[in-house]
């Protein structure tokens, strides 16, 4: 599969353009540390974090989350390897490995950007969100922070434990929570999956299956493609990408996690003449279908 990291490029540059045109965003006052505000569960955050010596550098936000959110996302995208971490109740003293002293509830470990923490039900009232800087002196880069609870309230319940098969289960039309980025599939009652992934004037062709390995396929245009994997979540979708090895093998550590919104029901008919998938047949389900975090 040529071309994956391309296509994948693609996709993340929609989703960065489509935050940094959104509105009312908090804008940190200081590249140092700081304790920079309050952040709308479903707001956005940016700044510029340089590190410092001393310890780490540092934007504190701090999110009220509201009762009855069943799944919250914070997604940092970054233009170096910034870190994402957060604890409720109270500020975060050491982001230290927890036998060593760190107090957090959830952070980031990896060198993945975008970074993305999703917190299921997560318990109502004050959450506190830092974006740290651990590089060495000098070292840093710009950030945005996303935080969406979307629909959370109004949820239609959890990510199912097994396939769904029912021929309607993924059915619908979806946009990517803060980005422009539109999915539209079609199920039959056999499982399959067809339809189609667009944004930035780039439009992918998606086939897929729901079988007993869960819920997979291709999306690709003349120019390439990936693997991906699919999940239900509460009011919409999580839909994981993954680049492939010389050997087509899908590369775990290359996942990328996207949460869209369910907005409309399935499109009426299969996309025309789509393409042939690479290779022609559908590839076994990855291994895994979890990012981020």
């Amino acid at each position: 599969m040529r071309n994956a990291t391309h296509v994948l490029l693609i996709l993340l540059a929609t989703l960065a353009h489509a935050l940094a045109q959104a509105p009312g965003a908090v804008v940190a006052p200081t590249t140092g540390a700081a304790l920079v505000g309050a952040l709308a569960p479903d707001g956005s955050a940016e700044g510029t974090l340089i590190a410092a010596a001393g310890g780490a550098a540092f934007h504190t936000y701090w999110v009220d989350v509201p009762a009855g959110v069943a799944r919250w996302t914070l997604t940092l995208d970054a233009d170096t390897d910034l870190d994402l971490a957060l604890k409720f109740g109270s500020e975060i003293g050491s982001y230290e490995d927890r036998d060593r002293g760190g107090d957090w509830d959830y952070r980031d470990w990896d060198t993945v950007n975008p970074t993305v923490i999703v917190v299921d039900a997560p318990q109502a009232g004050r959450w506190y969100v830092d974006v740290f800087n651990a590089l060495p002196v000098g070292a840093g880069g710009r950030y945005r922070l996303t935080s969406s609870a979307g629909d959370g309230r109004d949820a239609v319940g959890p990510i199912p434990s097994s396939p769904v098969v029912d021929g309607s289960g993924f059915a619908g039309s979806y946009r990517l929570i803060g980005g422009d980025v539109v999915l539209e599939l079609q199920q039959d009652a056999a499982g399959k999956l067809a339809g189609t992934l667009s944004g930035s004037g780039v439009t992918m062709t998606v086939e897929g299956v729901s079988d007993a390995d869960g819920t997979y396929g291709i999306v690709y245009d003349d120019e390439g493609g990936m693997y991906f994997m699919a999940e239900l979540a509460a009011g919409g979708l999580r839909l994981t990408l993954y680049d492939a090895d010389a050997d087509g093998d899908p590369v775990e550590s290359s996942a990328r996690a996207l949460d869209f919104e369910r907005v409309g029901g399935a499109p009426g008919t299969r996309p025309a003449n789509p393409l042939a998938p690479p290779g022609g047949a559908l590839p076994s389900a990855p291994a895994t279908a979890t990012a981020g975090g």
